[in-house]
């Protein structure tokens, strides 16, 4: 059944739960919500946001499209009254975001045993990992489907997560037996020994994740975003004599660092790992202190000095993915990923085309009604800021997410 979407005033998050679930409230009050239908059901927008618990102990808010301004045409009362009876009445359960699944193994030591708070631990990361993410209301997060203690991999507990031997060695084995290793062919596959720090390859070629069991707790969401296609932000840096010439000492002996600019985004600034501070970036890069920098300086530094994929600054202050680094995952996530995740995110840009794919924002759409024809129900179409002719009917479960600023949805 085809029924037309309903625009109405909002300028609140879209609430992703369960229909027949939604608090009953005063017409009145409804003026601050979208309400859309969806083959017979609906989907209730509201103010704020939901913390999700799915499968796992996986926390995630649920609260994207914050930049919404305004739905224009809102319909009269009637209207709005047979929605609200279909969002009260119906006891579908409709889910609408995209998940990527984890399958965290526990590698035990030789006598079979693993160290007191290392499942606790990991699933701290999982929680911050969507702590992060959802605070970019993408309707992108980890879904935790398993943590699994593995015993015939005790001989490489204390192996070094990032040398290379080890992890070409683990993968090989892995690859040779994967079920009895546990591998997971549709999810991330992160295998935890007794060491510390992490490592990932990026796509195509490798797709298993090893952590160390006592790991800052971004390292997961770090990984992850190796995983999905990121660089880190000190990508490219070099160390220099003052005649030019390579130097292989420590961070306190080359007289010239060369900050990395290979990151793959303009939001970053030039970033190198023997920064310990913001006025180390803004001497290195303008002559002068942090303090003394305009807003539009300050903030690539920012990005660099928080961002997930740097080496600066320790848990508290390791927040940061910037809109250029969420648009490369979710397109990994569409693509080489694509295994991983349960649906797809469609991108849309006033600039796209409707001929092309919509998986990355290269190859972004230029109509809503577009990428709700190549959807599929739990999908998310994202849309940069601008305005937007709503489609007339929309006949599949989906979220519609707004991203780089307010974006105007016209019904006709």
């Amino acid at each position: 059944m085809k029924i037309p979407i309903l625009f109405m005033e909002h300028s609140g998050s879209v609430w992703n739960g369960q229909l027949g679930r939604s608090r009953r409230q005063p017409v009145a009050e409804l003026r601050h919500h979208l309400i859309s239908i969806c083959a017979g059901h609906a989907q209730l927008t509201e103010r704020g946001g939901r913390v999700a618990r799915r499968n796992g102990p996986v926390a995630r808010s649920t609260s994207p499209c914050d930049n919404f301004s305004r739905f224009r045409n809102v319909l009269p009362l009637a209207s709005l009254m047979f929605a609200l009876s279909l969002v009260l009445g119906s006891t579908a359960s409709l889910r609408a975001d995209v998940d990527w699944r984890l399958s965290i193994k526990i590698v035990t030591d030789a006598r079979g045993d693993i160290p007191n708070g290392t499942i606790p631990r990991m699933n701290a990361e999982v929680v911050e990992a969507n702590r992060i993410l959802g605070q970019y209301r993408r309707g992108i997060g980890f879904d935790l489907t398993e943590v699994l203690v593995i015993s015939r991999l005790s001989n490489w507990f204390n192996a070094d997560p990032r040398d290379g031997a080890t992890r070409s060695a683990l993968q090989a084995i892995i690859r040779q037996d994967p079920a009895n290793h546990f591998y997971r062919s549709n999810a991330i596959n992160i295998y935890v020994l007794g060491s510390s720090s992490g490592t990932c390859a990026f796509p195509p070629d490798d797709d298993i994740i090893l952590m160390g069991r006592v790991p800052y707790k971004t390292l997961l969401l770090h990984e992850c975003g190796h995983f999905f296609n990121l660089f880190h932000t000190h990508e490219g840096e070099a160390n220099r004599y003052t005649d030019g010439s390579t130097c292989n000492e420590g961070c306190g002996t080359c007289p010239r660092l060369v900050p990395g600019e290979r990151d793959g985004t303009a939001e970053t600034a030039p970033d190198h790992t023997c920064f310990n501070s913001r006025d180390d970036f803004a001497q290195n890069l303008f002559g002068v202190p942090f303090a003394s920098l305009d807003a539009a300086r300050q903030g690539p530094i920012n990005n660099s000095w928080f961002n997930i994929m740097s080496y600066h600054g320790g848990e508290a202050t390791l927040n940061t993915l910037t809109p250029d680094q969420l648009d490369r995952m979710t397109g990994e996530s569409n693509t080489r990923r694509r295994n991983v995740a349960t649906g797809n995110t469609w991108f849309v840009a006033n600039d796209g085309h409707d001929s092309n794919g919509g998986h990355t924002i290269d190859s972004r759409l230029l109509t809503v009604g577009r990428a709700l024809q190549l959807s599929r129900p739990r999908d998310i179409v994202l849309l940069r800021s601008g305005a937007y002719a709503a489609p007339e009917i929309m006949n599949k479960p989906v979220s519609i997410y707004a991203s780089r600023g307010a974006v105007e949805i016209i019904a006709p």
